[in-house]
């Protein structure tokens, strides 16, 4: 087995070509110097020096080892250095993962700064949405990821279920309601066993009379109705608005406001930060009537126009951000995308109008105008209906009002606040020379 005592020696002597000099160099006699070299010798099974009393000469084999030991040794030389560089973050590997339309934004500058600045960091770039970027910091394949807010929505491989439809039990059963059966007080609930009522109960009790307060003995009990006697799921759900038909609630599904989304903190071990925040903006065919408005444009001007929206699950960030700002008219739904790139494109075809961040002028597609909104596509009201105009809902639960400003597009960092990788801590840091709003 070969030593690093070994290798040095024979760098020593290969290079003075004397063993009393590079016994002197290395500070030790020549009796254990030639040992060394013999040992070396018999653990390659080569002859590496021809020597004699006069002189020392390098065999061709000699020559060849001599250049891959002089890197050996400044390999070990330099892994010590290389780590504690490491170790601080100096050096190493980051996995990045990122939206497509971050590229736009913010990619391109973070990469510049950490090529200045963590020149030794390599970066390997990974294109995903938020949710496989959620799924791979969670299982250590990123380290950080550059998404969209909330992180706690359901992921694109899950399914959206719709909210359960509410029933008012005064109206007569249609659509979804018709498919509950009315209670029968002669049977016990579906899926529960033949029941006994007590011995000394004066009356006869079902399962649900458990769940009420005992009657008094004096008045005979009514027989239950639908109205007096609900199931566990109708006490866990709110009253419904007589006014609106059940059909029109069955579609309902309120928005979840995507700026005030649970903190990431109580997800297992990710953190986020905000790096980035930008307005909204309209993307319209060139000649377009909205093209030639010199004003910001307002959502009434969007009223009954063709609408390139955006898918409400595997988009569902844009997707509520362009509903909450049209949540006063009724544009029509042409086609919905997953890309902001997808959308652009279908404008400049002349399939619709689409809402999309203000990076997007940056593409520089033909055929598209770019225009402002107002509030930099924010909720122009304090509070307003949650329903989606694509469908025609109008909602029964009201948003907030946005407060970033303006800029009601973010884009955040996450990352797994338990990671071990050093980099990962130093790329952090840089962040604060990324932040920023277009």
């Amino acid at each position: 087995m070969l030593t690093l005592d070994q290798i040095r020696a024979f760098v020593a002597v290969a290079e003075e070509l004397h063993f009393g000099r590079a016994a002197e160099r290395l500070r030790m006699t020549q009796p254990p110097l030639s040992r060394h070299i013999q040992k070396l010798e018999r653990a390659i099974g080569v002859t590496l020096l021809e020597r004699d009393n006069r002189r020392v000469i390098l065999t061709e084999a000699g020559r060849g080892f001599l250049e891959d030991a002089r890197q050996m040794l400044t390999l070990v030389d330099t892994a010590g250095d290389r780590a504690r560089r490491i170790a601080g973050g100096a050096s190493g590997t980051l996995r990045l993962g990122f939206t497509a339309v971050s590229a736009i934004s913010v990619l391109g500058r973070l990469l510049r700064l950490l090529a200045e600045r963590l020149p030794e960091v390599d970066v390997i770039l990974h294109e995903q949405v938020t949710a496989r970027q959620m799924d791979g910091i969670l299982r250590g394949e990123l380290d950080l990821g550059l998404a969209r807010p909330p992180f706690d929505l359901p992921r694109p491989s899950s399914s959206v279920r719709p909210s359960r439809p509410l029933i008012d039990p005064s109206h007569p059963a249609s659509g979804v309601g018709s498919a509950r059966p009315p209670l029968d007080p002669s049977r016990p609930p579906s899926g529960v066993g033949p029941f006994r009522p007590p011995v000394d109960s004066p009356h006869p009790t079902s399962r649900l009379d458990l769940a009420q307060p005992p009657s008094d003995p004096a008045r005979p009990s009514p027989a239950p109705t639908v109205a007096d006697s609900p199931s566990p799921l109708d006490l866990a759900r709110p009253p419904m608005n007589p006014a609106r038909p059940v059909s029109d609630l069955a579609s309902a599904r309120p928005l979840t406001d995507v700026n005030r989304a649970r903190s990431t903190s109580d997800l297992a071990g990710i953190d986020s930060r905000v790096i980035f925040r930008e307005p909204l903006c309209a993307a319209v065919p060139t000649g377009h009537a909205l093209a030639a408005l010199d004003r910001p444009l307002a959502p009434e001007d969007f009223a009954g126009l063709p609408m390139v929206s955006y898918h409400p699950v595997q988009s569902r960030y844009f997707h509520e951000l362009t509903v909450r700002f049209l949540s006063t008219v009724r544009p029509r739904d042409e086609q919905q995308v997953h890309q902001i790139l997808t959308a652009v494109l279908l404008v400049a075809a002349g399939r619709g109008v689409a809402l999309v961040p203000a990076s997007a002028r940056s593409l520089g597609i033909e055929g598209v105008v770019f225009r402002d909104l107002v509030h930099g596509g924010g909720n122009p009201t304090s509070a307003s209906r949650s329903g989606n105009p694509m469908t025609g809902d109008e909602g029964d639960e009201l948003t907030v009002e946005n407060d970033s400003g303006g800029h009601p597009v973010e884009l955040h960092a996450i990352w797994n606040r338990g990671s071990a990788n050093p980099a990962l801590w130093r790329v952090l840091d840089l962040l604060d020379d990324v932040e920023g709003q277009d």
